[in-house]
């Protein structure tokens, strides 16, 4: 850096002066009056004589604004008369070239300073720097700065400014820190405008601990304090519930009001936490203290309502908007789209278009995850909603659509939209592809469509094509497309990445060729949780006596070798590997010695072998194994048990089994139902006697089997491990503690009411049967909550999509 007298200005404007923009009557060179404009920024008291203008002229002349055109005359000006060595004339230049956002300028000027700048007009440039892309240059200038020493100190205001500068780079996180460091020890640690920066870079860099210490220790805050602690917080999953209780903190202190920038976090979290109540009194909050609903406000009302299930709030903080932009109808379009409504996200969709709204890629990925989610594939509707959209030629569009046909096997639909594209890039082959080995349509056909791909010049099949055709290859049992894909791999020289091994074991295991499947796993270098997985179960498959020994071996190497230690994954694989392969003992030795408590999953496995290979004794031993367990879930197996004497036909050890369960009642969780019903929870158990109201609600129930029974629903006894006729088995399934608690909700509830329930144990197969059909006649949606999951009953389906 120069600080020498200003050269002729040639570099700056060109080969010589500019001329002053015309007309100019009067003899003094300060007339600015350009052509369009009405009057001058300065004039001089007469035309008869001239008399050299003093600084002070030009400062009065920055003051008002100039237009960059107008800040280089002046500049020129400045060095014309001879004025370019007047310290205090350059500063104010500098800042009217940075108030036109032209720093190249301002930085010629600031280089070529008389003398050492002072502290103010370095943090000018610092701070100008810091609001860029270019914000490194902040910390070179600092760098400059505290290199010449005093007087030219670092202050508060240069602080704040290097933190802002820091802030926009993730690499200059240590730089922060550093000058965290000087903050502290020349004593700024206390200022607010310091401490907000400080708070504001560390929750960028989402060091919230950091953050939080740092928020902690300020002896004044306001609301930029809090709104970068809120904010901080919100933006990190793992930390929504921190931002709630900051939130909170906030509100307490009266000096202190939310902006919208809190509110839009907050509101965020709300939606991420699924925190309804929360939500709908920051709602309260915003109209009691009549803030304004800006678009982002109304934009975070919209999304949170939806993600915490409540689409209609949405709506209506939607159709109560004044004024609505492409931000709140693509939210409300998302909303809708994510509550599975298509057909009333395609009709706000076409209302956005008759209101003149262009759509976004956001706006269209709603729309069409809409259609996904509803089934709403017919290729009229798809066509037509591209086209009326202008986005008929748009990439990203086409793409979706296609992803769109693929999910509902419509692929002769998404080949259609494929074979119109004017353009196509790796994902419209990745969709078509991807939907054809979803749907198991990866016949010679499709595959000769890969090859199709292979000679397009513009495209090369990334990992997600070869993993799709991998596994296309698979489920086919095409071994010869798969050999042939595995030696394209090879020769074009395509990184094996932990998926393309993955898929290549998991091809050639269940294409019968373990050998083939070995060969890739042992010639990974590297290997990881998912080769692993796939080599162990692979071995499974086939369940040979040898490759359980193989499967040993890997087991054993994971840890020793590769520094990988198993999971429970990975003992479940091996376990139904070793049963398959008849090891029921040693199987049942590795369960023993597993470093974790092993799950249901893995009992029911080892339980599987036992029945398979008619090993009763073995399965009594692993009774035994779990009673000696410190585990509240001993009846999980003894129901296995008790499961698999029933499916010999043992009743008189079915019988034991259960009267063994009945004498450890206190150890066992019994099947219990809770309902909620006008501010009182009542408490259901299987075959319940002790509610008040038992005799109506088994009236009620009866009346409700019976007319389902008359809809087509009958009762699923196959999980009863009773020796009973089928009219006995069917009562002891008909008095299930949820059965017993719905039957109470249709009876205590206005019609068109939503039923909630919690149940202890997993739902059975013939309660969940009974609730879908009884959403389905009742009109009623029913939510469910087991030890599994949700599940949420609307018109005869389920949200589990019966997987749970």
């Amino acid at each position: 850096m120069r600080f020498t007298p200003l050269p002729k200005l040639s570099l700056l404007f060109s080969t010589k002066i500019p001329r002053l923009q015309e007309p100019f009557y009067v003899q003094s060179p300060l007339v600015y009056i350009s052509s369009n404009t009405s009057s001058a920024i300065w004039e001089p008291s007469g035309t008869s004589s001239f008399s050299l203008p003093s600084h002070s002229t030009f400062v009065q002349l920055l003051k008002k604004r100039p237009s960059l055109t107008q800040i280089k005359q002046i500049h020129a000006q400045v060095v014309t008369h001879g004025l370019a060595q007047n310290t205090s004339l350059l500063g104010p230049l500098i800042h009217s070239y940075i108030g036109c956002r032209n720093l190249s300028f301002a930085r010629i000027v600031f280089d070529q300073f008389p003398s050492l700048p002072p502290t103010i007009i370095w943090n000018l440039m610092i701070q100008a720097y810091s609001k860029t892309p270019s914000s490194q240059e902040s910390l070179y200038l600092f760098h400059q700065m505290l290199a010449h020493g005093r007087p030219t100190s670092a202050d508060k205001y240069t602080f704040t400014f290097v933190f802002t500068a820091c802030s926009r780079h993730p690499t200059l996180r240590g730089y922060g820190e550093n000058v965290h460091g000087m903050v502290v020890k020349d004593g700024y640690e206390s200022d607010i405008f310091v401490g907000n920066s400080l708070v504001n870079m560390y929750s960028i860099f989402s060091r919230m601990v950091d953050a939080k210490r740092v928020f902690d220790e300020m002896p004044q805050r306001d609301v930029i304090t809090w709104t970068s602690v809120v904010k901080g917080y919100a933006m990190r999953g793992e930390f929504y519930n921190e931002a709630l209780q900051c939130f909170n903190d906030m509100l307490c202190h009266d000096e202190v009001k939310p902006n919208e920038a809190v509110l839009v976090s907050i509101l965020s979290a709300c939606a991420h936490l699924g925190a309804l109540d929360q939500g709908k009194w920051i709602h309260v909050y915003i109209d009691k203290n009549r803030i304004l609903l800006s678009s982002n406000i109304s934009t975070a009302l919209i999304d949170m309502y939806a993600k915490c299930g409540r689409i209609d709030c949405a709506r209506r903080v939607f159709d109560g908007l004044h004024k609505r932009d492409l931000l709140t109808w693509t939210s409300m379009i998302s909303g809708l789209s994510m509550h599975g409504l298509g057909a009333e996200c395609l009709w706000t969709f076409s209302e956005m278009l008759a209101e003149g709204f262009k759509p976004d890629d956001i706006t269209l990925l709603g729309v069409l995850n809409g259609c996904s989610h509803s089934g709403l594939v017919e290729e009229e509707i798809v066509h037509g909603m591209v086209v009326k959209s202008g986005f008929e030629s748009n990439l990203y569009v086409g793409n979706s659509v296609i992803n769109m046909c693929s999910v509902f096997a419509r692929m002769e639909d998404a080949r259609k939209v494929f074979n119109q594209m004017s353009e196509r890039d790796v994902f419209s082959w990745t969709s078509l592809l991807g939907g054809y080995a979803k749907h198991g349509e990866m016949d010679r056909a499709s595959l000769t469509f890969f090859c199709n791909m292979l000679c397009d010049d513009r495209v090369n099949p990334n990992e997600a094509v070869l993993v799709c055709v991998l596994s296309a290859c698979a489920h086919l049992g095409a071994l010869d497309q798969g050999n042939w894909i595995h030696l394209y791999i090879d020769k074009i020289g395509i990184r094996q990445s932990s998926n393309i091994s993955t898929a290549l074991i998991d091809m050639y295991a269940k294409c019968g060729r373990i050998d083939c499947a070995s060969r890739v796993f042992n010639g990974i270098c590297k290997r990881d949780v998912l080769s692993f997985t796939s080599m162990i179960s692979g071995l499974s498959y086939h369940g040979l006596g040898k490759d359980a020994l193989r499967g040993s071996s890997i087991l054993a190497n994971m840890e020793s070798l590769w520094g990988i230690a198993p999971k429970i994954e990975h003992y479940g694989c091996y376990i139904d590997l070793l049963g398959r392969a008849g090891y029921l003992e040693r199987a049942l030795e590795v369960v023993k010695t597993m470093p974790m408590e092993p799950d249901i999953v893995i009992w029911r496995a080892l339980l599987s072998a036992s029945r398979i290979h008619h090993n009763v004794n073995l399965g009594e031993q692993i009774i035994s194994h779990i009673g000696q367990l410190k585990s509240s879930d001993h009846n999980g197996g003894e129901v296995l048990l008790s499961n698999l004497y029933a499916s010999l036909g043992r009743w008189e050890r079915v019988t034991e089994m259960r009267k063994l369960m009945v004498d450890r009642r206190s150890e066992s969780s019994p099947g219990c139902s809770w309902i909620e019903v006008n501010g009182l929870v009542h408490e259901f158990r299987v075959a319940d006697q002790l509610h008040p109201q038992i005799v109506e609600i088994r009236n009620k129930l009866n009346e409700i089997l019976k007319r389902l029974s008359q809809i087509g629903y009958s009762a699923n006894t196959m999980q009863v491990s009773f020796d009973l006729n089928e009219e006995e088995k069917e009562q002891a399934v008909a008095w299930h503690s949820e059965k017993l608690a719905i039957a109470f909700g249709l009876m205590s509830t206005e019609p068109g009411t939503l039923i909630r329930i919690v149940k202890n144990l997993r739902t059975c197969e013939d309660c969940h049967s009974a609730l879908k059909t009884i959403s389905q006649v009742y009109g009623r949606e029913i939510v469910v909550r087991d030890r599994s999951r949700f599940h949420t009953f609307i018109e005869g389906d389920c949200s589990c999509k019966d997987f749970w």
